[in-house]
């Protein structure tokens, strides 16, 4: 017997739904049957987990959304505060009879909402995801408008990073073990990376890291890496990268609107 048969099937069909849920480095394992579920070697939790069908979210952007109780570690761990970068959803059809199970859906998760004690993850196709993207826009501003560290910036990243252990965490505040001696706020607007996971800096004083979510499960002395920070001004670019030539931004724009100084003289 194969799927089709089992699924098809008066008697034979037994099919179950498996959820993988992937948030960096960890993987969750959920099953909307009432018991849990063994398959492919992996243990897939019991859970009151619940799907939409395949359908149009907006205009012609198809996604799927997987509904979560509150109380699911899924949702502590990743709806609150800073999720990882990269987070994907699959879908197994399961048929018990044969064994065999095949994918309904696989993506990129895109959002974790929170209605009452119901977290809504949404998944686009993989077709729609990067259809819908928003492409960046050059704004004509005395701000650089490079991202720090991309092709147009230049500046290589392993170039400004320095590795360093945690010596305490207290919320959104953490603390290096050393700065190696940089000034306040050279790491402000960088980034920490632990493990797979980033974190912005807000604000540094010190080896004290002030970031904009923090970390969950981080013991005092785990390796970390720091990077340094950029505000997007001429100066910085000048003196703390040495990279005027390829600096984004118009520093000598003019503060004033030409044409707000028109409609006042035309008024006068």
């Amino acid at each position: 017997m194969g799927f089709l048969e089992d699924e098809t099937g008066i008697e034979s069909s037994l099919p179950r739904e498996l959820y993988v849920l992937v948030a960096g480095s960890t993987t969750y394992r959920r099953t909307s049957h009432s018991a849990d579920v063994v398959y492919g070697g992996n243990t897939y939790t019991a859970a009151a987990v619940h799907r939409s069908n395949a359908a149009i979210a907006g205009g012609d952007q198809v996604e799927m959304v997987v509904e979560l109780p509150f109380s699911d570690s899924f949702v502590q761990d990743n709806a609150f505060g800073f999720p990882p970068q990269t987070m994907t959803l699959t879908i197994y059809r399961l048929q018990v009879t044969s064994g065999v199970a095949i994918i309904l859906w696989q993506s990129v998760i895109t959002s974790i909402a929170m209605e009452g004690r119901i977290a809504k993850v949404r998944s686009p196709s993989l077709l729609d995801d990067p259809v819908t993207t928003q492409i960046p826009s050059v704004h004509c501003q005395r701000m650089c408008n490079h991202v720090l560290y991309d092709s147009m910036c230049t500046k290589v990243r392993a170039d400004f990073d320095l590795a360093t252990t945690v010596s305490a965490q207290s919320g959104n505040t953490l603390t290096v073990a050393s700065v190696s001696g940089a000034v306040d706020q050279y790491y402000k607007s960088g980034d920490i990376l632990i493990g797979n996971e980033r974190r912005l800096i807000v604000d540094q004083t010190g080896a004290v890291l002030t970031l904009l979510a923090p970390f969950t499960g981080v013991a005092n002395g785990t390796a970390c890496t720091i990077y340094a920070g950029c505000d997007h001004t001429v100066e910085t670019c000048r003196d703390k990268f040495s990279n005027v030539i390829h600096y984004g931004g118009f520093p000598f724009l003019h503060w004033k609107n030409p044409y707000l100084l028109r409609y006042a003289w035309d008024g006068q």
